[in-house]
């Protein structure tokens, strides 16, 4: 990675990708500033900060971004021809879920309040914040001003108001992980489900996978079945979160129109993402 902070200082450093934006991996962002001061150049956090560089110190919640730049808290886990999907952990530290909820709107706190469980609160102000975030650094505003709008089925997407309305997005939860994958111009959708038994998966195949799919599904080894479904769930579920309706709706049985990618978002999970052709 190139970092132009002046026309004539160019300096490499390594860093982590999130989405098309490339940021600093921390114990790198001394050394840089470091760097640029021995070359006569001085720059404080704060502008490596605006540019996105950098994680911030004294935090303005509008302005932060969700995550601290580590790997192990939001990582790229796919991307493929203009599809990216990024993975983060749900069960953070009651601190940084308060810091990445500070941007949510009054409905989203309605709803949360809404919700029985704690755990469920938590984890859904994570999301939601963190999707906030990601998609303020793809358009370059505060997380608090980035407005969504939702379809007949809830689906969120862009207000028409945003500088940015051709960016989609999906977003899916399974136990204490959840993926945002991002499209500049198609339609997304993306699923992921943890591995764990599946009482009723004949049933749920027979009643929900086209006459192809259960054969395919039928035919596998015992082993390999539990899994042979969970990517078979996930690809209807990802059809269907793109399309903006539930598996209760008419869901193609082939990809004919879809991109599909399989991918594991992390160990003991299975995860699909879609992008329209």
């Amino acid at each position: 990675m190139h970092l132009c902070l002046s026309s004539s200082f160019d300096v490499e450093a390594p860093y982590i990708k999130i989405t098309n934006r490339r940021y600093l991996l921390p114990h790198y962002l001394e050394c840089l500033i470091d760097k640029l001061r021995m070359n006569g150049i001085a720059v404080h956090r704060s502008e490596l900060l605006l540019r996105g560089l950098a994680p911030p110190s004294d935090r303005d919640p509008r302005m932060t971004l969700a995550t601290d730049l580590r790997s192990e808290i939001m990582m790229p886990v796919l991307e493929n021809d203009g599809l990216e999907v990024l993975a983060f952990t749900l069960d953070a530290e009651p601190d940084l879920v308060r810091e990445i909820g500070a941007c949510l709107t009054e409905d989203e706190r309605r709803r949360v309040d809404g919700l029985a469980w704690e755990r469920d609160r938590r984890r859904f102000v994570a999301t939601r914040g963190r999707l906030r975030h990601l998609l303020a650094s793809r358009l370059g505003i505060p997380p608090s001003d980035v407005e969504l709008e939702y379809g007949p089925q809830g689906k969120p997407r862009l207000s028409r108001r945003m500088p940015v309305r051709e960016l989609r997005f999906g977003v899916s939860r399974s136990e204490d992980l959840a993926v945002i994958a991002l499209s500049n111009t198609r339609e997304v959708g993306v699923d992921i489900e943890a591995v764990r038994p599946v009482a009723e998966a004949d049933d749920i195949a027979a009643l929900c996978f086209s006459n192809p799919e259960y054969v395919s599904y039928r035919a596998l080894p015992p082993e390999d079945q539990l899994e042979g479904f969970l990517q078979r769930w996930t690809r209807l579920e990802a059809i269907s979160k793109a399309l903006g309706c539930g598996l209760g709706h008419s869901v193609p049985s082939d990809d004919g129109d879809w991109a599909v990618h399989t991918f594991v978002p992390k160990p003991g999970y299975v995860g699909t993402a879609v992008v329209q052709k």
